[in-house]
Formats: structure tokens, C-alpha cells, sequence
């Protein structure tokens, strides 16, 4: 299937029962590119693009729809969890540059030519940053407290801190040149780590 919209998003996180601990997001129009192709690409990254001999422990899912109703739609969606130990060491620069390439060649693959996303204001980026972490941590804006915004003219990039009232520290980026076009990162910075409700009958181990 060839979707008129998805979203591909790698998550770090240290086990698969936990929310992430940072998240890159890139979210496209139609492409040129089945989700079989998109899926293969999120499997590049498991081994850093070749830097592992052996793919890091890793989760991969899709899930496509599609409308047929008045008007037309489809969308998809895929999401790659990836055991945190894939970062360790040099392994962090091998994550950035395996995620860069991915995300490249999947936008590569637009129907549309692959433009730069223009400046957003900070009220666009607070409300994106929003977005993504209800769709990552399961937490809407009125959980969440701002405590620090900057933001550089010369390109564009938005950064935002935020706090909840049990104590975690959530952030944001929207334009940094040091992320792969068009992505948008979220991350905890601070905080133990939170079971997903699904697994909320699980204990901890200590």
C-alpha cells in the first residue's frame, strides 16, 4: 500500500513495557514508496546502517488504513522501538547519522519535491511539541507546564522544556539542524521510568 499520508517515528527507549526516552518523528505526504519499503528502512537502523554486525534489539509495527467515503484517504503509520543500548559508546553518532539517511530517503521518495519545512512561529511549535508528546508519553497540554522556551532566528529552531506536577521533565525540538529535515524530536530528560498503561500490572524489577 502507498499511503496519501504517513507517519514514521523511532523511539529509544530501554524496554519495550516503558514509554521512550526520546523519539524522532517524521511525518510526509504520498510517496513513491510501499510501507514494505518504509519498514525495510526503519530495519537499517537496527543495525546503525551497518555499524552493528547484528540488529539492536528492536520492535517494528505498521499500521495502514484507508477511507473510501466521499472522499478518499489513507494513511500509515510506522513506528520503530529500539532497545537504548544501540546508543552506547560511539553508537550515539551512528544513530544520528542511520536515522539522517533513513529519513532522507524516505522523503526523498515524496510526490511532492522535498522542501524545506518553512519557520513556524512558537505558538505552531508548542502546539506541535504538544502533539507528539500526547502521541508518545499518553500526556495532554494541561498535564504540562512550560518552563523554557528558546528560540534562534538565524535558523528557525524552537526548543521547549516542560514539567508535570508528579515530577517528570519533558522537551521538545522543532528545526534543529542537528535532526534530520523535516523531524521532529521529543525526549524525558528527567524522571524514573514510566510503565505504559498496559502495563501497569507489571511489577518493576528493583
Amino acid at each position: 500500500m502507498r499511503a496519501l499520508e504517513s507517519r514514521i517515528s523511532v523511539r529509544l527507549v530501554d524496554h519495550l513495557i516503558y514509554y521512550p526516552e526520546a523519539v524522532w518523528t517524521l511525518e510526509v505526504g504520498e510517496l513513491d514508496m510501499t510501507g514494505q519499503e518504509i519498514v525495510a528502512e526503519l530495519r537499517n537502523i537496527t543495525t546503525l546502517h551497518g555499524a552493528r554486525e547484528f540488529p539492536a534489539e528492536n520492535s517494528i509495527s505498521a499500521r495502514e488504513s484507508s477511507l473510501d467515503w466521499g472522499a478518499s484517504s489513507s494513511f500509515g503509520e510506522y513506528i520503530l522501538e529500539l532497545s537504548i543500548s544501540a546508543v552506547g559508546g560511539v553508537g550515539a553518532v551512528a544513530l544520528g547519522s542511520a536515522l539522517r539517511t533513513a529519513f532522507e530517503k524516505i522523503r526523498s521518495r515524496g510526490h511532492a519535491p522535498a522542501t524545506p519545512r518553512g519557520p513556524v512561529d512558537a505558538e505552531e511549535a508548542r502546539r506541535l511539541l504538544y502533539s507528539h508528546i500526547a502521541l508518545h508519553y499518553g500526556l495532554n497540554e494541561t498535564q504540562l507546564m512550560e518552563i523554557s522556551h528558546t528560540h534562534s532566528p538565524a535558523d528557525g529552531v524552537h526548543e521547549f522544556s516542560f514539567t508535570t506536577d508528579d515530577g517528570f521533565e519533558y522537551g521538545g525540538v522543532i528545526g534543529s539542524p542537528n535532526e534530520p529535515l523535516e523531524c521532529t524530536r521529543v525526549w524525558k530528560k528527567t524522571g524514573p521510568l514510566r510503565l505504559r498503561p498496559e502495563y501497569a500490572h507489571i511489577e518493576p524489577a528493583l
